[in-house]
């Protein structure tokens, strides 16, 4: 990274926050950040199935956050995995922590190997109505569905 920004390149990091202490060190060389928050933090466990893993990922976005550094939050949408409620609490739960940027993405299934959750993907709402329910809760009055 100092490198490249010694060749006069802006840089940026798209990350999931699993490694808080790697990403605060290295939040003082990079521009903009991308960091994935997966769900509520309480329910980390049961979509990334691993133990207490929304620790890591709390203490990343608060890290991002008190950085300064341009930064947008998003969620990847997988309607076997996360409900709308879910993520309406997350967005709850991520504007009141400060967080200005915040986008909702659908899944995609090109490439998921898993195809109990590709043939799940269907959703009985469209996402761009759960979008338009959290848009308010962020600066610029709308969050974004990609």
């Amino acid at each position: 990274m100092r490198e490249v920004r010694a060749l006069g390149f802006r840089v940026g990091l798209h990350t999931g926050g699993a490694y808080p202490r790697r990403l605060a060190e290295v939040l003082p060389l990079v521009d903009w950040v991308g960091l994935d928050a997966k769900a509520p933090f309480s329910e980390y466990p049961r979509i990334t199935g691993v133990a207490g893993s929304g620790v890591p990922a709390l203490a990343s976005l608060e890290a991002v956050l008190a950085s300064g550094v341009a930064h947008e939050i998003r969620t990847t949408v997988h309607p076997a995995l996360l409900t709308d409620a879910d993520v309406a609490g997350l967005a709850e739960e991520l504007s009141a922590r400060g967080v200005k940027r915040y986008v909702i993405q659908a899944f995609r299934s090109q490439g998921c190997a898993d195809a109990t959750l590709v043939q799940a993907a269907g959703r009985e709402r469209p996402l761009a109505s759960l979008v338009e329910d959290v848009a308010g809760l962020f600066e610029d009055g709308h969050s974004t569905a990609s």
